[in-house]
C-alpha cells in the first residue's frame, strides 16, 4: 500500500494521534535515530488492535515504545509503525490479597510509588529506573539481586492479530534482563504483581539506598540508554570495560562515561552510527582481553526491525 494510503488508514483509526516522519531522536533517552514512517498513540485496546491489524494487512513492522530508555534507533530511521500506548494504559490498581495491577504505559516509578503508599514491598528494585512498566517487564528490569520478575503473577498482552490473552508466572521463562514465554508478536498491556505488607519506613529506606547507589555510580545530566551491556555470568560488564582502559573513549559524539563504563553517553551531537562504532570497539577490546563477547542490554532497531 502506498504511504498516502497507509497515512489515511492510520488517521481513520486514530485521527491526529497518528503522525508521520517523526524523528526518533525525540522519543528516546539516547537522543539519536532517523525518522519513523508513522507514530501512533492508541488510547484503548480496540484502537491498539486496529493499528496492529493494519500493520499486518500491509506488511509493516511495528515497534512498541515506552519511555524510550533502552532503545537505539539507527540513523536510517524505522520503516514501520511506532506504537506508544496512551493514558488509558497507565492505570494502577490495588487489588485484594496485596496484589497490584498496572498498565504497561504507567511509569515504573509510579507503580513502585503506589505500592509504597499501600505499604507493599517487592517493587523497590525499580528505584531510579527511567522506564515504563511495559519496558521494565520486557527487560525484567531490576537492581542488585532482585528484579521485577520476582513478583510477577500474570502478564496481559495482545497479539498482532488482535487477540487478547494473558499468561501466569509458571507459563513464563523469566531470565536475566529478559522476559520470555510470550508470543513473538505480543504487545504487553500490563501485569499483576504479588507483593507483601512491609513497614513503609523500611521500603522507603531500601528505595533511598538503591537511589543513592545509582546516583553515586551512574552518570547524571547526560543522554544515555542506561546500562548498555548485560553483565556476563559472575562478571561486571562495567568493570571489564573499565579495565580495558575505555572510560572516556569516544567516537564522534558518543563516549564511554567516565563515571560508569557500562554507559555510552551522547555528549550532544552523537549519531547512532557513532554509538554503534563505539559499541563494536568495546565488544572487540573486551573479547580480546577476556575472551568474553558482551551482549547488549539495549535493543538496537534498524529500518526493518531489531538488529541482532
Amino acid at each position: 500500500m502506498p504511504d498516502r494510503q497507509i497515512k489515511a488508514l492510520l488517521q481513520s483509526i486514530l485521527g491526529d494521534r497518528a503522525s508521520f516522519g517523526v524523528p526518533l531522536k525525540t522519543l528516546t533517552t539516547l537522543g539519536v535515530g532517523g525518522p519513523a514512517k508513522a507514530l501512533t498513540r492508541p488510547e484503548n485496546v480496540e484502537e491498539l488492535a486496529a493499528v496492529l491489524l493494519a500493520t499486518q494487512a500491509n506488511g509493516l513492522p511495528y515497534q512498541i515504545i515506552g519511555a524510550g530508555s533502552n532503545l537505539l534507533f539507527l540513523d536510517e530511521g524505522y520503516d514501520g509503525v511506532i506504537i506508544k500506548l496512551g493514558r488509558s494504559f497507565q492505570a494502577i490498581d490495588i487489588l485484594k490479597g496485596d496484589v497490584i495491577k498496572a498498565g504497561a504505559a504507567a511509569p515504573a516509578h509510579r507503580v513502585m510509588g503506589k505500592a509504597i503508599e499501600a505499604g507493599l514491598g517487592g517493587l523497590e528494585c525499580l528505584s531510579g529506573i527511567p522506564c515504563s512498566l511495559g519496558g521494565a517487564l520486557a527487560m525484567n528490569a531490576g537492581a542488585g539481586d532482585s528484579s521485577i520478575g520476582d513478583v510477577i503473577t500474570r502478564i496481559f498482552y495482545i497479539t498482532a492479530d488482535g487477540k487478547y490473552a494473558s499468561k501466569n508466572r509458571d507459563e513464563l521463562d523469566i531470565q536475566y534482563r529478559r522476559m520470555k514465554g510470550l508470543p513473538q508478536d505480543a504487545v504487553i498491556l500490563g501485569a499483576e504483581f504479588q507483593l507483601a505488607p512491609v513497614p513503609v519506613s523500611y521500603i522507603k529506606s531500601r528505595v533511598d539506598e538503591l537511589a543513592d547507589k545509582r546516583s553515586a555510580t551512574q552518570p547524571k545530566g547526560v543522554r544515555s540508554a542506561g546500562c548498555f551491556f548485560k553483565n556476563p555470568p559472575g562478571e561486571s560488564a562495567g568493570r571489564m570495560i573499565d579495565e580495558c582502559g575505555l572510560k572516556g573513549a569516544s567516537v564522534g559524539g558518543a563516549m564511554v562515561s567516565g563515571v560508569h563504563a557500562n554507559f555510552i553517553v551522547n555528549t550532544g551531537e552523537a549519531r547512532a552510527s557513532d554509538i554503534v562504532a563505539l559499541m563494536n570497539m568495546i565488544i572487540e577490546k573486551v573479547e580480546k582481553k577476556y575472551g568474553v563477547t558482551l551482549e547488549t542490554e539495549v535493543k538496537i532497531i534498524g529500518s526493518g526491525g531489531e538488529v541482532e
